[in-house]
């Protein structure tokens, strides 16, 4: 999915422009073990190993969310009581979201926050909280070393 986002001039200390080209990924995965939800962006603006940064966090999450479901559903059957019977899948989905926020989108600073929420069993999920920060005009990523 491709998107126009608009951008404008707050006070003006921001560059304005009229839209900045943003293609939207998503996956979507579900079953009765699991359920994957994520969309995350890829901008035209930037260096392919920005959005190729991007794109390998969300990879590399998913693929660590399945693993730590499986095992720990293969745990909660190894510890069940004899006398329960098993279940075959959990009662819920295990389920991992992702979703992303803008902080700054215009044509020379993209700046973003990647936001992850997984189930895996246990009480409650977890959330995580990824920042991303990219200067369009020097064609590099930003980090806490550039302040």
């Amino acid at each position: 999915m491709l998107l126009l986002l608009a951008s404008g001039a707050h006070g003006g200390k921001q560059p304005f422009i009229s839209s900045l080209p943003v293609n939207i990924e998503s996956i979507q995965e579900s079953d009765s073990f699991l359920s994957v939800q994520a969309e995350y962006p890829q901008f035209q603006t930037a260096d392919p190993n920005f959005n190729q940064e991007i794109a390998t966090l969300i990879s590399g999450k998913i693929d660590s969310f399945k693993k730590e479901s499986l095992d720990n559903w293969k745990a909660r059957l190894d510890t069940m009581p004899a006398d329960e019977p098993v279940p075959k899948n959990p009662e819920q989905p295990f389920e991992f979201i992702v979703s992303w926020q803008a902080a700054q989108l215009n044509n020379e600073y993209l700046s973003l926050l990647i936001k992850i929420y997984y189930f895996t069993g246990g009480a409650h999920g977890n959330e995580e909280i990824q920042a991303f920060n990219y200067d369009i005009v020097k064609k590099k990523k930003i980090g806490i070393e550039d302040f």
